[in-house]
């Protein structure tokens, strides 16, 4: 049978499309390790391929072409799909001093350069995500006297992947991540002129870099220079003996807009080694004895100087504190905060500061912890003010004094919060009658007003002054949260309150509250929609109260 025109038509095509990819099967081919010669630009002169998509007409290699002429000496590939650099590719080209290698796709240089060309003078890998190098990937690159990563990935040098480079002369690894030198760098690269570290994140430099700051040891260069604009230095004693080696001879060219982070806006070339911050660590005031009941929240704070600044270590009956979620440090580890005290913190604390100029300790502070008895938020005769957790918590009768303006009824319990203005009461449910206490400007009608109005968001979010002692605070939310869930204060296990300044302009501190439930607080009214609401009854974010039922549920606003 003979074929149809519809059936020769759809065979014409496939043919066509077959033909189409061979021939884009014999453009790659020109465009792959075989055919460079054909396509890259060659300069007899000058012995340099160029083989950059610019020049190849938007073709881009995935490797170093072989085919090209083999006494060429410069080779640019910049911009091509390279991303693995194999060795064996160079090894056609014995005279090859110059491989650039640009905004390629290497990510990391293997050994074994050398094995294929040792001739290599100039390396350049600008613009690349250079991340890892492996150690001693340079080796026997004697020739090398140019290394250029700018723009990379690198987050450090060891002193490895400069091994073997005996004849180098310039490294330039700028505008990267580095954020440390090794040790006795310079030993491995002992003829360097000119190293370029600039817009890194170097913030100080090891004192053992340049041999203690002795060039007879390693650094045979005189003139060494050294580009390190940019960086967040920190102008401390970890920078003498840098500063040494500005004196010795080793001079950033840049230094005339070399500045520290720290001391503030300081040029390193005003500076006298004196001027670098470097003292040993002193403490200015130590905690104090104190006493706490269990389950409220105390903080023992050491008040330290020291240059680095010091790390401070928190002992407790002479053994290191183990911290935890409960037991935590902050402030740079000077403030310890213990939150839901328990009578196994009852020691004698103390904090120990260390720096590389030496050591001090505060003196030691009795911290005494005694079981509470307050868990109703009403004040007993053998109780005080700080046993119902911070709150002035008073009964309205003679022998008292009501702690709020206007005459009450002797049935009432006022808890006025004295360092919060925004709680100036609390009611709890059963105490509710036909009454009303005056209070600063807010009168109240506590049988219309439950007291599920009588606290709104404006407690969190406006006329808002946080007393200096924290702790108070948190033992008032502690309370109140108590209170609002109706659930016994001990179950409530942690409560942390912090500041966050508003951006508006009466600049009123917003305030965060973290609390945890305990986990086996079961039957409690409303818990299980608090913690369908937050998870686990843990909250964290600027809180405001929103009402649900008979009872206050937290939501995170942020």
């Amino acid at each position: 049978m003979s074929p149809t025109q519809s059936e020769l038509k759809e065979g014409g095509m496939k043919m066509l499309l077959l033909s189409s990819f061979l021939l884009f099967l014999s453009f790659l081919s020109l465009a792959s390790s075989q055919d460079g010669a054909a396509v890259c630009s060659y300069s007899n002169f000058f012995k340099r391929s160029d083989c950059s998509p610019s020049v190849t007409g938007g073709f881009s290699f995935y490797t170093i072409p072989n085919d090209l002429p083999t006494d060429v000496e410069i080779i640019i590939m910049t911009g091509n799909a390279i991303s693995v650099l194999y060795p064996g590719n160079l090894t056609y080209y014995k005279n090859l001093t110059t491989l650039h290698l640009n905004d390629t796709l290497i990510s990391s240089l293997p050994v074994g350069l050398a094995n294929a060309t040792s001739s290599i003078q100039n390396l350049f890998l600008d613009g690349t995500p250079l991340a890892e190098i492996e150690d001693n990937a340079f080796e026997h690159l004697t020739n090398l006297r140019i290394l250029s990563m700018k723009r990379t990935n690198l987050t450090a040098i060891r002193s490895d992947m400069f091994t073997g480079l005996t004849s180098i002369d310039e490294i330039y690894i700028d505008e990267s991540a580095i954020n440390s030198l090794p040790d006795r760098l310079f030993t491995r690269i002992p003829n360097i002129d000119l190293i370029s570290l600039t817009y890194n994140q170097l913030q100080t430099i090891s004192n053992e870099v340049f041999n203690d700051g002795s060039h007879s040891d390693g650094i045979t260069s005189p003139s060494l220079q050294i580009f390190l604009a940019g960086n967040p230095l920190s102008c401390d004693c970890n920078l003498v003996l840098f500063r040494n080696s500005f004196v010795a001879g080793v001079f950033p060219k840049d230094d005339d807009i070399l500045r520290c982070q720290w001391p503030t806006n300081n040029l390193t070339r005003d500076l006298a080694v004196g001027d670098f911050q470097c003292f040993a660590p002193s403490v200015i005031q130590s905690p104090r004895n104190d006493s706490i009941l269990t389950n409220r929240s105390y903080h023992l704070t050491c008040t330290v100087t020291g240059a680095p600044f010091p790390e401070v270590t928190w002992i407790k009956d002479g053994v290191e504190l183990n911290y935890t979620s409960r037991v935590y440090t902050s402030l740079y580890n000077a403030s310890l905060t213990i939150t839901n005290v328990e009578l196994t913190d009852d020691g004698v604390y103390q904090c120990v500061l260390d720096n590389e100029r030496g050591t001090d300790s505060s003196l030691e502070a009795t911290l005494t912890v005694q079981e509470s008895t307050c868990f109703d938020g009403i004040l007993s005769n053998h109780e005080t003010d700080t046993d119902c957790g911070g709150l002035y918590c008073t009964q309205c009768m003679q022998s008292k004094n009501c702690r709020v303006d206007g005459d009450c009824s002797d049935n009432l319990v006022c808890l006025y919060a004295h360092s919060l203005p925004s709680l100036l009461h609390y009611i709890s449910p059963n105490h509710q009658m036909a009454y009303t206490c005056e209070l600063p400007q807010v009168p109240r009608d506590l049988l219309n007003n439950r007291i599920q109005n009588t606290m709104t968001s404006n407690v969190f979010n406006s006329n808002f002054t946080v007393d200096t002692n924290i702790a108070t605070v948190e033992d008032t939310m502690r309370m109140i949260l108590a209170q609002q869930l109706q659930i016994p204060v001990a179950a409530i296990i942690s409560v942390r309150v912090t500041t966050v300044e508003r951006t508006s302009a009466d600049s009123i501190p917003l305030v965060q509250i973290w609390f945890n439930l305990s986990k086996d607080t079961d039957g409690v009214k409303g818990r299980d929609n608090l913690q369908k609401q937050v998870n686990n009854g843990h909250i964290k974010g600027t809180v405001k109260l929103t009402e649900s039922g008979s009872y206050f549920s937290a939501r995170i606003n942020v």
